[in-house]
């Protein structure tokens, strides 16, 4: 705000008295001039900030989008060139298993499953998955293993990390190879164990030796009873006379 300052010309923030100029300092409007600015300074300086930030951003998602682009290429040949015929060589093997595959933006999975029953040894689940990591920089392979009861000690996972541009069918294939069969290694340590075997053991009784039923060389019905037999051989010595075994320790 200006004054008027008598016997003296204004202009501005001047006062001119011919042999004297004063100088009138700023008012409050210009100190509210000067916060303004700064306040604008402040805040262009944030917008300029978040703008860089949402650049960046734009550009980090554009690269993400194309390493998953090449991630999904690598998971739908690896699944069913790789994966699915070697899932479906194991299930000849075991002709109870139940297969269960998913599918979603982040991986692909199947779990296998063996229910105990009477004549199952435990309850296993098998649980095998494609992924990727966090950046989607590598290629993630997991194997879980899960049996119970426990009786025997075994791997419960495994996990290899390929980077994508590292990523070929020899590598994925020589780690689900030795995964799957150390699993089946692990399944048929399951028929020599003892605590496993301990519902299912029968005695031959030609050889009056005890042994898990899944081992036996055939059986006999007699007289409403079902006979196991560890050998071809006591098999046909029973067939031979079966009155001279009966009531021995045959298992119905």
């Amino acid at each position: 705000m200006l004054y008027t300052i008598p016997g003296g010309r204004q202009d501005g923030r001047r006062v001119d008295f011919g042999d004297a100029v004063l100088e009138i300092e700023s008012g409050p409007m210009s100190d509210l001039d000067d916060f303004s600015a700064k306040l604008k300074t402040a805040f262009d300086s944030a917008q300029e900030r978040i703008h860089e930030i949402q650049e960046e951003a734009g550009r980090e998602y554009e690269e993400l989008q194309k390493r998953y682009e090449t991630y999904d290429r690598i998971v739908k040949h690896l699944g069913p060139a790789i994966a699915r015929p070697r899932l479906e060589k194991l299930a000849e093997y075991f002709p109870g298993l139940d297969g269960t595959p998913s599918i979603s933006r982040h991986g692909r999975e199947v779990l296998l499953s063996f229910f105990k029953t009477p004549t199952a040894l435990a309850t296993i689940k098998l649980r095998l998955r494609m992924t990727h990591d966090a950046e989607i920089r590598n290629l993630v392979l997991e194997y879980d293993l899960e049996i119970l009861p426990v009786y025997i000690d075994y791997e419960r996972s495994s996990k290899l990390e390929i980077p994508l541009h590292e990523v070929t069918d020899q590598k994925v294939i020589a780690w689900l190879d030795e995964r799957l069969l150390a699993f089946v290694k692990t399944y048929l340590s399951m028929e020599f164990s003892d605590q496993y075997q301990r519902q299912n053991l029968v005695v031959d009784p030609v050889a009056e030796s005890q042994f898990p039923k899944t081992f036996a060389a055939g059986n006999v019905e007699y007289h409403g009873n079902t006979y196991y037999f560890l050998s071809a051989e006591t098999m046909q010595a029973f067939q031979h006379q079966p009155e001279l075994y009966t009531g021995s320790k045959g298992h119905k």
